[in-house]
């Protein structure tokens, strides 16, 4: 025979049950079809994650504008945790607080959690963009945080709570916020 290794190979081969190299393809074809589906999952969290980054950099009250409670913010919102998460942390009069921003994507909306040394409680809020493209968190308790994009890359936070299981809010914190050098 001029090519022995092929007569191996056919030899081999013909040994094989059919039903095996059906099953040795369709394993192939499970395979490929879960490695599609993970690529298509991270993707979708990367663009979920992306409309929410608008919020990522060092903010401080902007100039000529009012502060609410007295307070005048500055904080940094960083990645955290291999970039899945945003984070931030400061004080709010004398409580000291930690919120994580997150993009759920089985459920297609924001998290957002707060955890302060005050209160004990940890706080988590949903959240979604509205027709305007603010980011709308809202919790249980009917507390309401609204990030408005402005123009220059700078957002506005209000904060806002109802009294009648959120058929209305009264608006109880605004922030101006702009990039800090």
């Amino acid at each position: 025979m001029k090519h022995p290794f092929l007569a191996s190979l056919a030899l081999c081969l013909s040994a094989i049950p059919l039903p095996a190299l059906a099953q040795s393809e369709n394993t192939a074809e499970k395979t490929a079809k879960a490695a599609r589906a993970r690529e298509e999952a991270a993707e979708k969290f990367r663009a979920g994650f992306a409309r929410l980054r608008f919020i990522e950099g060092t903010w401080k009250q902007a100039k000529g504008t009012a502060t609410s409670a007295g307070v005048e913010p500055l904080f940094k919102i960083t990645p955290y945790l291999g970039g899945k998460y945003l984070e931030t942390h400061g004080n709010f009069g004398a409580a000291n607080f930690q919120m994580i921003f997150s993009y759920y994507q089985p459920g297609d909306h924001y998290l957002l959690s707060i955890v302060d040394d005050q209160s004990g409680v940890l706080d988590v809020y949903k959240g979604e963009f509205d027709t305007s493209g603010a980011l709308v968190f809202t919790n249980p308790q009917f507390f309401r945080i609204s990030l408005v994009p402005t123009p220059g890359g700078n957002f506005t936070w209000v904060g806002a709570y109802s009294r009648d299981q959120g058929a209305t809010f009264k608006v109880n914190a605004t922030y101006v916020l702009e990039k800090a050098p």
